[in-house]
């Protein structure tokens, strides 16, 4: 199914419409909690993660719908320093949720939050600038930030890899079945095949890279 928070014009009250494979109309749509909200995720039980910001004090929020449900059954304070923003949501190979933050003038920091649990871990990455995130079939785990997108291997803290870019600033990361990488920076997209660190293609897209989502 397809999940897509919709945000309208000069309205913080947001909503996200599901919808079944190959349907142009919704089957059901959330709103109860979906307020300011932006980025959203999908587990392997069907469950589903929202994230948002709270206006009145700048904090950050996750809201979890069990499976078929319309309203969340947890909202959860999302830990950060500074200006934050959340740069994108991804699952280990465990099925915790990891939370991807950009926090102004600072370096980036990832949180994991292991299914079933109200704790979250900031997991101590280095060598990152955003929260661009997405993670590959083998459990690495891809963080996207200003200039470039360091990639980690499972349980590890320092990058086993480094992959510079071109471009001011990750807006988003993804990846198909073939390990490619999807990139987004400003009005671009560029796609990297797997273990280069040189694009193989680059296409523009008409207004700004929001997230980037792969069917298969």
């Amino acid at each position: 199914m397809l999940y897509a928070v919709n945000v309208p014009d000069s309205s913080y009250q947001t909503s996200l419409p599901e919808y079944k494979p190959g349907a142009t109309a919704p089957f059901e749509t959330i709103t109860d909690g979906i307020v300011n909200c932006g980025n959203v995720a999908v587990d392997a039980k069907g469950n589903t993660y929202v994230t948002g910001t709270d206006t009145a004090n700048g904090s950050l929020f996750l809201e979890i719908y069990p499976k078929g449900q319309l309203s969340p059954s947890e909202t959860l304070t999302i830990p950060h320093t500074g200006l934050a923003d959340i740069g994108g949501l991804a699952f280990d190979s465990s099925g915790a949720l990891l939370i991807g933050e950009s926090i102004f003038e600072s370096k980036g920091a990832v949180y994991r939050l292991p299914l079933g649990s109200q704790t979250f871990t900031n997991v101590g990455l280095h060598q990152i600038n955003g929260g661009a995130i997405t993670v590959d079939a083998s459990g690495n785990l891809y963080v996207g930030g200003t200039t470039s997108i360091a990639i980690f291997a499972p349980n590890t803290t320092k990058p086993s890899r480094v992959i510079k870019i071109t471009g001011t600033g990750i807006s988003a990361l993804a990846l198909d079945a073939a390990g490619d990488l999807y990139v987004g920076t400003d009005e671009s997209i560029s796609v990297y095949a797997p273990g280069t660190k040189k694009p193989a293609n680059t296409f523009t897209i008409p207004g700004h890279v929001g997230g980037i989502a792969l069917s298969t």
